[in-house]
């Protein structure tokens, strides 16, 4: 055997050694967008498991909250902060799973499940005094999304929306 065949034979070992390499590299980066995209799952419903066990779990904060959708006109100073610190961390929480899901590759149906919840918080008096009070404290895209749940809900938009229209 000349060294040209055998230069030619470790050519064709070490193309094979790279593609068999590339091919465990591509297996490992699937692998591990699969791990990144199960934690940002997790991530996004621990945070809105966290904010409803704090309701749940004291009938003090679940009065305030009940009330506070109702009528938000109703509660003292301190439960207005309160509130609007809940309904904050509510609409920040589902803001963040939403765009878990756009950011980590997840199908448009995960953050699609978001939007009932998001519903039920924008339908109530407190939900609608929130977003037309604070709404600029939130991203542009995660605005629209309310806006056009507005548009479904009263067939109107937020009054920053309207006077802008």
């Amino acid at each position: 055997m000349n060294w040209e065949a055998i230069g030619a034979v470790g050519e064709i070992v070490g193309a094979l050694a790279v593609l068999v390499t590339l091919v465990y590299l591509a297996m490992q980066i699937r692998q591990n967008t699969k791990s990144v995209q199960a934690a940002a799952v997790d991530s996004a419903n621990s945070q809105v498991s966290k904010i409803r066990e704090v309701i749940f779990a004291d009938v003090d904060v679940a009065n305030m909250y009940r009330r506070g959708n109702e009528d938000p006109a109703s509660l003292s100073q301190d439960d207005t902060i309160r509130y609007r610190l809940l309904i904050h961390n509510i609409m920040l929480a589902l803001s963040n799973s939403i765009t878990q899901a756009s950011v980590s590759g997840l199908s448009e149906s995960m953050s699609q499940v978001e939007l009932p919840i998001l519903g039920r918080v924008v339908a109530t008096a407190g939900g609608r005094w929130f977003w037309d009070t604070y709404r600029h404290e939130f991203e542009k895209s995660f605005q629209g999304l309310i806006d056009d749940l507005y548009l479904d809900i009263y067939d109107e938009g937020p009054e920053e929306v309207k006077s802008a229209a």
